[in-house]
């Protein structure tokens, strides 16, 4: 009999075998399978950068944006990273707005101290503009009404957060509800 593994060992194992199987370049997966390693890789990885931990490390403050082709770091270390992550909700500013009536929603991307580029599409109802500051929920935060905040690809695009509403905080400042 065979004892199983506990759940944060899986879901270290599953990454693992994600990021090492991007990561060898002498037996890369065809685009078929590649792609399909990414899609799981978003959906296990707890932290809101997802695959940006694996391609663009720089989006996370990991290296500068100059050393992305050189940057090295270990799928060990992509993963532990991944797994580090902290659930939050955090004041965050409205860098960018783009999307509208054309496409059916807002895609914003949103900026702060100490946590990840965060993009988050929402219905047209939901209008900030650039440099508003706003509350958002990142990944993993366990919202009022029970759910929890998850990516989604919501009108067609990655979304990896839910603006909660306006904030009066500092970008960066951890709001507790």
């Amino acid at each position: 009999m065979t004892k199983s593994m506990d759940p944060e060992s899986e879901l270290r194992d599953a990454l693992l075998r994600i990021v090492r199987t991007l990561s060898d370049y002498a037996n890369f997966p065809t685009e078929e399978e590649s792609d399909a390693l990414v899609k799981e890789w978003a959906a296990l990885c707890p932290h809101p950068g997802g695959t940006d931990i694996i391609f663009w490390p720089n989006e996370l403050g990991l290296c500068p944006d100059d050393e992305v082709g050189r940057f090295e770091m270990s799928p060990e270390a992509m993963v532990d990273y991944a797994l580090n992550w902290e659930p939050r909700t955090v004041a965050m500013q409205v860098s960018q707005r783009s999307g509208g009536a054309s496409v059916g929603y807002y895609l914003y991307k949103l900026e702060a101290p100490g946590t990840p580029t965060t993009q988050v599409a929402t219905s047209l109802a939901t209008v900030y503009e650039k440099g508003a500051m706003v509350a958002v929920a990142l990944k993993g935060v366990r919202l009022t009404d029970g759910s929890v905040v998850d990516t989604t690809f919501e009108f067609g695009v990655v979304s990896c957060g839910k603006i909660i509403g306006i904030s009066d905080k500092l970008a960066g400042s951890r709001i507790v509800k």
